[in-house]
């Protein structure tokens, strides 16, 4: 696997695939690297594959902070702004820890990431022994080099073109790459692929040949989906980046990118130049015909569904990706009519909130106190039906909203603490608070805010070699970045 590390393998994980000098220096180190880490007990338990990731990430890492590329500069800046700390979980001493420096957190942080993402379900201790002992042998070999090393200015100056900002198609190709190829979000990418694929099919019907599905899903990762260890867009990361460049002019446009990902639109009217679209809102859109591949009045007259994403650059709208029509308004029509049962009933939620003194909280012993209440506060016709395996389930929390109607969490009641829940109960909040933060399958994510902003799982910890208290420490002083990573575009 080591061979795997080559010039090749190392441009490809650049925002700009070109050679440059300072790049065999950098396999060197690629290689260097893999080798020790082979041979730590993480490298041992995860074998090539793992060792290889490692070690091109913490050398992608070392070149950036070398050469003042600014994205991991960027990802510790974006942190600094939302919490007041350059780095979540580890103890920093924020007067000696320098941006432009490589830092042992710093590693500690990246190597923790990679592993997380590989772990789907478990929420790995950020201090782990083996891994804080993995990444203080990749630090001392970055430490040793850094006087050394070579500035790779040869692509930041090639990077820092205006030119690549001033058209939308080459600022997609670079978001791009930034997502999928860049080590500081190339972890969250093969979540975010297996999302929008589902996505897609479900809109278009599985009808795209690979290489078409391929380029769909890259435009609607690349334009819009949050990602990374803070759940920004892509054109967010980007933007960032080129304040740290001094180019605030091609930040300002990058960072005004508005998306709309995959919908049925209704073909208003159109002239020579223009096409109106309108969305199932009412909200009109005015897009350029040259943003088309190919749109001959022929494809306007009968068809007047609009299936497509679109993006917004430098104040115009253009379509993202796969597009098609449809003949008539029939599939505008569905649409829009299987939208709008989409959601909470707000009606509902006045009532239950009017009954329960305006809390959206509710806490039930199991099934059938639930249902008496739910029958006797609100009504429930025959036809009302809750899944089967609830029934045998218990300790309900139901959370209500306008967004998502009803939430309902068997054993919720044992993990949220509120004065108004008699079921609390602390051990289980320890053993399973952490499952409420980390699965949007448990809880969407307007409960999770709602719980975090509220205070609500004071007692969310993960198992830690320090201690109960430093395992609670670690969850409660960063509950809201851990949801943040690892829910992304679900946070």
């Amino acid at each position: 696997m080591k061979s795997l590390i080559n010039i090749n393998s190392w441009n490809s994980g650049h925002l700009d695939i070109q050679t440059n000098a300072s790049d065999f220096y950098y396999v060197k180190l690629a290689r260097k690297l893999y080798g020790i880490i082979r041979f730590s007990e993480i490298g041992k338990d995860e074998g090539e594959f793992m060792c290889e990731r490692f070690a091109m990430a913490a050398a992608y890492y070392f070149e950036d902070v070398v050469s003042g590329i600014g994205i991991w500069q960027t990802f510790t800046s974006k942190h600094k702004e939302l919490y007041g700390k350059y780095l979540p979980f580890y103890d920093l001493d924020e007067e000696e820890y320098y941006q432009d420096e490589v830092n042992l957190e710093d590693v500690c942080f990246l190597v923790w990431m990679i592993l997380q993402k590989e772990k789907d379900g478990t929420f790995l201790n950020p201090e782990n022994p083996y891994l804080v002992k993995m990444a203080s042998m990749i630090y001392e070999v970055l430490d040793a080099e850094f006087e050394e090393a070579p500035m790779n200015t040869e692509m930041l100056e090639h990077l820092k073109n205006p030119s690549y900002y001033r058209d939308f198609y080459s600022v997609k190709l670079m978001l791009t790459r930034l997502i999928s190829e860049v080590y500081l979000f190339e972890p969250f990418i093969d979540e975010r692929i297996t999302k929008v694929e589902d996505e897609v099919n479900a809109l278009l019907g599985n009808s795209l040949d690979d290489s078409s599905l391929a380029y769909a899903v890259d435009s609607i990762i690349s334009c819009c989906e949050k990602t990374g260890p803070l759940a920004l867009y892509a054109h967010d990361w980007l933007a960032a980046i080129l304040v740290h460049w001094g180019m605030k002019e091609e930040s300002e446009r990058v960072a005004a990118i508005e998306s709309l990902k995959y919908g049925v639109y209704l073909l208003k009217k159109y002239d020579s130049q223009t096409i109106c679209l309108e969305d199932i809102k009412g909200e009109e859109y005015i897009i350029s015909r040259d943003s088309f591949d190919e749109l001959p009045d022929s494809t306007l007259l009968g068809n007047k569904s609009f299936i497509g994403s679109l993006v917004k650059f430098d104040g115009e709208w253009l379509v993202n990706g796969i597009s098609s029509w449809s003949l008539g308004t029939k599939l505008f029509d569905a649409y829009k009519e299987n939208m709008a049962a989409i959601g909470g009933d707000p009606i509902l939620y006045d009532k239950i909130l009017k009954i329960n003194e305006n809390h959206p909280m509710l806490y039930f012993k199991d099934y059938e106190e639930m249902l008496k209440w739910f029958d006797s506060h609100i009504g429930l016709d025959e036809s009302f039906t809750l899944p089967e395996q609830m029934k045998k389930q218990q300790f309900f929390a139901v959370y209500v909203d306008k967004v998502r109607d009803m939430a309902v969490l068997p054993d919720g009641a044992l993990v949220v603490k509120d004065e108004r829940n008699p079921y609390y109960n602390k051990e289980k909040a320890e053993e399973q608070g952490i499952n409420f933060i980390v699965s949007d399958a448990t809880t969407s994510k307007e409960l999770l805010h709602y719980l975090i902003a509220h205070d609500m799982l004071p007692d969310a910890c993960i198992n830690s070699t320090k201690g109960l208290e430093r395992g609670k420490q670690l969850v409660q002083e960063n509950m809201d970045f851990i949801a943040r990573f690892m829910r992304v575009d679900n946070y």
